[in-house]
């Protein structure tokens, strides 16, 4: 992801006011706290001190800086103090993440609950369908709530509540902000990540006040008790924000809407998968987001403006200030744009003031505000990338433009006798060299972040990033005149309407253009946690710390040597004679990770019933999570979308070797096969087709497929899947994938020794998991991959002295073959089972 600049070159004759501009650390006061709160919400969100502690360290220090004032040593209380910022900052995150005795959260659990909620609409937005052939299932128009609940009704009645929930309904609901409703639906927590490497989804809504989460089946189960009242400015902002919408929706074309719903309303959530997809890959992402460059656009267009009207110059700063931290709010209220408002507010208050502005203190002071508001939101990496992006402005770049813009008088003598035109196009050409080398510089300070937290690697935002912000720019401009100029007149407003869509016109076919070239971007890993701390504490105590200033060069030097230590940081590697198997927990679907002795990985299945999103989510940071950039091989048990819709998504975050297929998987003709195929082609990776018979080496590692033949079964295609029996040092692992009559028939009657560990056919499904079929597999240990969403269940092998571990239940499963024996381990429960 890359940042660039919303700074312009100064003019030549810079002295006049640049004194302003340059300021002393020592003029900072706010930075010291702001590091020392930081620290502290550091130790609390990581390390888990307790109150207990808090308040033990509380007491430390407040008797130590008490005997400091007695004996008048400054300096000790100095670092009291700020010991104290730091402890008054963990304690205001432990208790922000601990909800209240009767939080709607302590009512549910992770399975489903029917409940009746009753509470007001904090934020309501409208996911319009999203077509895609890989999707199991057909994607409807879907409204989501943030609702903040007053009551909700269990079997012995309505209960006091409080807290926050996500209400999920299944169609459009005309239902606005501030609405008080009631809602039945299935209440239920947000689960823990189910895999290594996944995202914590529980720890994010947590984040927010979000403890919960109601889905709710169709609008008819909401009932809108009251509508809310325009005079409270939620109510009154989210009807101005639905306004908008409207006007947007109405001038320009579906594509373009969307795009300026998202840049100039912060509504991100209606854009398409595919605009979406472009904008992230290309690093650009940060231009739909509301940020520093709206409210920048939006105060040089309101300030002249403001100017015709008689006010003073301080009335003027007052409701620029105002205005800044209304828009904040109008578009969310999210932290890069509250930061933003917050320092605007700075400034004007530094005009009023009549004194010199400070931007480090107003950074300072923004961040703390931040603090103040919800602690958690400093952990986002939009927040991260937001104050980073302006410290690197404010202390490398800035500087560095004021040095190099101070002319003698001599110079610019010389420079204001040369014609116009060299004139323009000297200044304009610096301006450009500016914007790249900001854009080179944060885009260097900041891909380690974006590499951790997003896996892209995006240079393309190094060649487009100045033009893009050039034309958001535009966009914004337009877009203002066009939303201030609609409710006064249509004609008026028109030309603002067509130059707002030609400029995000021009942005879209730039960002699909460059999207297309080679090495525009590529999937990573990313660097891990430990490495990031020490890279990002060097910056920041380079940037902030003053006596660090003059060593800057060994800074630098120390940031090449770590960047050096992470190049050559050991590749993944298992003991030569371990075979590792993972089952990812994907719902209702399927992925099995072999990671075989000699280094090669295999894949058995990759698909769920949630949609393809399964490779982004579940299985990409797996793998990437175990240091793996290629798979060698992938196995598709048979044409069924829970099985195989993640492929095409994995194919473009991993180099494949292989895929692998049943005799009549590409026979079924569905538009899901053709995508595959599609995909496949696209990426030019072979196929191979396996039917019984067919063995396999890989090393030590031997594959024998026992089914399907090369024709038939007759029936549907999970009769057809492909069932590997997978041979390693005496031990043996038999994945099953959909197995089902007559096909299960075909498989039992051929004989075999009992396996180690089995992959319970068709998710553990009654139909296949018989007791005929588990007395001739006679495993130790079976896992079935199941999601919530389950029907009867059964365990034929419980008879047989095995164990059965359930995906849903026990989040991934990794099963080691070692010559010792075999050994497993469950995820989310821990639990651990061996075979010696």
């Amino acid at each position: 992801m890359v940042t660039s600049p919303t700074l312009t070159q100064p003019p030549a004759n810079l002295g006049a006011w640049a004194p302003s501009l340059v300021y002393s650390r020592h003029s900072a006061p706010l930075v010291p706290p702001a590091i020392a709160a930081s620290v502290g919400l550091i130790l609390d969100r990581y390390t888990a001190p307790g109150p207990s502690l808090l308040l033990g360290a509380l007491i430390i220090v407040m008797v130590v800086a008490a005997l400091a004032t007695l004996r008048r040593q400054h300096r000790i209380v100095h670092w009291c103090l700020l010991g104290l910022a730091g402890i008054f900052a963990a304690g205001w995150h432990h208790l922000w993440q601990q909800p209240f005795s009767n939080d709607i959260g302590r009512f549910a659990d992770s399975d489903v609950k029917l409940v009746r909620v009753a509470g007001t609409i904090l934020e309501a937005v409208v996911r319009p369908p999203r077509e895609d052939e890989l999707a199991s299932r057909r994607s409807t128009e879907q409204t989501w709530l943030v609702v903040r609940v007053a009551r909700v009704e269990l079997r012995a009645g309505w209960t006091e509540a409080t807290g926050r929930c996500r209400v999920m309904v299944s169609e459009q609901l005309a239902a606005d902000v501030g609405d008080r409703i009631e809602a039945v639906g299935e209440l239920r927590t947000f689960r823990p990540p189910q895999n290594p490497g996944e995202s914590d989804i529980a720890q994010f809504y947590r984040d927010q006040g979000i403890s919960t989460s109601l889905r709710v089946e169709t609008a008819e189960a909401v009932r809108i008790i009251d509508r809310g009242q325009c005079f409270w400015p939620d109510v009154a902002l989210a009807r101005l924000r639905s306004a908008a919408r409207s006007e947007l929706d109405a001038f320009l074309p579906p594509d373009q809407a969307v795009l300026a719903r998202a840049l100039l309303l912060g509504e991100t959530t209606a854009l398409d998968s595919g605009q979406l997809t472009a904008f992230q890959r290309t690093g650009v992402y940060h231009v739909l987001a509301i940020s520093g460059q709206h409210l920048s656009i939006l105060c040089l267009m309101l300030w002249p403006l403001l100017g015709i009207t008689p006010t003073s110059r301080r009335s003027r700063a007052v409701l620029i200030a105002l205005l800044a931290i209304a828009y904040a709010l109008f578009t969310g209220g999210r932290a890069p744009i509250l930061r933003a408002a917050i320092m605007v507010a700075a400034f004007c208050a530094a005009m009023i003031l009549r004194r010199a502005p400070n931007p480090l203190n107003a950074l300072a002071l923004a961040w703390l505000v931040l603090v103040v508001l919800n602690p958690a939101d400093v952990f986002s990496v939009g927040c991260q990338i937001s104050f980073l992006c302006v410290l690197l402005l404010l202390e490398v770049l800035w500087p560095l433009q004021l040095g190099l813009s101070k002319w003698n008088r001599v110079e610019l003598l010389l420079f204001e006798a040369r014609p116009a035109w060299q004139q323009v196009l000297a200044k304009a050409g610096w301006r450009v060299l500016w914007a790249y080398a900001a854009t080179v510089l944060l885009w260097t300070a900041l891909t380690p972040l974006a590499a951790a937290s997003f896996h892209l690697v995006s240079p393309a935002g190094l060649l487009i990033g100045p033009p893009l912000i050039l034309l958001t720019t535009v966009a914004l401009a337009a877009g203002f005149a066009f939303l201030f100029l609609s409710p006064l007149s249509s004609v008026l407003a028109w030309p603002a309407g067509l130059l707002l869509q030609a400029s995000l016109q021009l942005s879209e076919d730039l960002v699909r253009i460059v999207e297309k070239l080679p090495c525009s971007y590529w999937y990573t890993a990313g660097p891990p946690a430990w490495w990031l701390a020490v890279f990002y504490g060097i910056v920041l105590l380079a940037l902030l710390v003053p006596r660090l200033r003059p060593w800057w060069r060994t800074a630098l030097a120390g940031l090449l040597v770590w960047c050096v230590v992470l190049a050559t940081l050991p590749a993944r590697s298992i003991p030569p004679d371990e075979l590792r198997c993972t089952f990812l927990a994907v719902g209702h679907g399927s992925c099995a990770v072999l990671e075989l002795p000699d280094g090669r990985v295999l894949l058995y299945d990759v698909g769920a019933l949630l949609g393809p999103e399964v490779a982004q989510r579940q299985v990409a940071p797996f793998l990437w999570s175990r240091g793996i950039s290629r798979i060698d091989e992938v196995f598709l048990s048979h044409a069924d979308l829970d099985h195989f819709n993640g492929l095409p998504q994995l194919m473009e975050r991993f180099a494949v070797g292989q895929v692998s297929v049943t005799p009549s998987f590409f026979g079924k003709g569905e538009r899901g096969i053709v995508r595959l195929g599609d995909a496949i082609l696209e990426q030019g990776v072979p196929v191979r087709v396996l039917s019984r018979g067919r063995r396999l080496s890989a090393g030590s590692v031997e594959i024998e497929v026992l089914h399907p033949p090369e024709s038939g079964p007759r029936g549907t295609e999970n009769a057809r899947s492909l069932v590997l029996l997978i041979r390693q040092g005496g031990r043996s692992l038999l994945l099953t994938g959909d197995l089902e009559e007559p096909g299960l028939s075909l498989v039992t009657a051929q004989p075999i020794q009992g396996v180690d560990v089995l992959l319970a056919p068709h998710h553990g499904s009654a139909a296949s998991n018989t007791e005929r079929f588990a007395a001739w597999a006679r495993p130790r240990l079976a896992v079935s991959s199941e999601g919530q969403e389950r029907g009867r269940r059964v365990n034929p092998y419980e008879k047989l002295g095995a164990e059965l571990w359930r995906t849903s239940d026990e989040g991934a499963v990794t099963v080691t073959f070692a010559p010792e024996g075999i050994r497993a381990s469950a995820y989310i429960t821990g639990q651990a089972w061996r075979d010696f």
